[in-house]
């Protein structure tokens, strides 16, 4: 491990155009003591050509991939190279764009050695890179740009929404294995999800130093056979997701998450009726903490707001 070195992962697919905007802004940092691994999933060589020929840089760290990973795969892949004392995980059509991103983030882990990561805030773009008219809620600024802040804004009962972005985060390679882990679920809501439910210190720097791009992007995991699935396009995916991700916490750290309790269960279960309707209950022996009771009110009370909204929805088109 090389101290001080930040090991800056990229995995991409089929967006050349965007990833040189990307490797422009990580080459202007301030904060030069850093590493890009770069893992493509791209079903051409135009990605490999760019860096071959723009990006003679040795700290560019480049691997094709012999077939398409998935999100999950190819994100792995890219932190099996990691080597620095941090890390970064940064789609490929992201932009950093404060100069001083790295150097500020690190700057509060060294002062504060028992933070393991530090986030900052975020600006929305268009794809086209214009600002998009729907930000996302910030945190705003207490008594000074970075400060250790607790991690309650990552719990899923949390309710204050503002808006933490695992793509603006700097982390301690202490925390590698956990956000491996997390991509076995093809999402890094398994570490979000455990750093809230662990109650450790964060940091935060509030100025916005990435660009998060708005646009289509490439939500493919690999199943259990190797298939590609999109499950951000397939509820049912989608519902086994997010059940697995609280039930392999629970199983493996459950004497840590001391911020997990009946709450979770229950934001759980809603976001289960949302996605499946009635088929949520096969989960039920998934979320002991709370009652069947609790789970029957809980989804009439969703019939009756979905019936609701289907009215206003019809009035408002008899009014018009």
């Amino acid at each position: 491990m090389s101290t001080g070195k930040v090991s800056i992962c990229i995995p991409t697919y089929n967006r050349p155009h965007l990833i040189s905007q990307l490797l422009d802004s990580i080459l202007a940092q301030s904060y030069q003591n850093f590493e890009v691994i770069i893992t493509d999933n791209s079903d051409n060589s135009e990605t490999q050509a760019l860096i071959a020929k723009q990006y003679e840089d040795q700290r560019i760290v480049y691997r094709k991939n012999q077939k398409n990973l998935g999100m999950d795969g190819n994100t792995l892949r890219a932190l099996s190279y990691v080597s620095g004392e941090f890390f970064t995980f940064t789609p490929d059509d992201d932009v950093w764009i404060d100069p001083e991103k790295l150097e500020n983030q690190i700057k509060l882990l060294f002062e504060f050695p028992r933070v393991p990561i530090c986030f900052s805030n975020v600006l929305h773009i268009n794809y086209d890179g214009s600002k998009h008219k729907t930000q996302f809620k910030l945190k705003q600024i207490i008594s000074s740009p970075c400060e250790i802040i607790d991690s309650t804004s990552l719990l899923l009962t949390n309710n204050d929404r503002y808006f933490i972005n695992i793509l603006t985060a700097v982390m301690r390679v202490e925390l590698l294995d956990v956000f491996r882990e997390s991509w076995k679920f093809g999402s890094e809501e398994y570490f979000m999800w455990y750093i809230g439910g662990t109650g450790q210190d964060i940091g935060f720097c509030y100025a916005a130093t990435v660009a998060h791009r708005d646009g289509e992007h490439n939500w493919d995991i690999a199943d259990g056979n190797g298939n590609l699935v999109n499950y951000r396009n397939n509820a049912a995916s989608r519902a086994k997701q997010v059940v697995n991700i609280y039930s392999a916490l629970i199983n493996k750290y459950n004497n840590e998450l001391k911020f997990f309790n009946r709450n979770t269960e229950k934001v759980i279960f809603n976001i289960l009726i949302n996605l499946i309707g009635n088929n949520a209950f096969q989960y039920k022996s998934s979320l002991p903490k709370i009652s069947m009771i609790y789970c029957r009110l809980q989804y009439i009370y969703s019939l009756a707001i979905r019936g609701l909204k289907s009215c206003r929805k019809l009035a408002s088109g008899k009014n018009k």
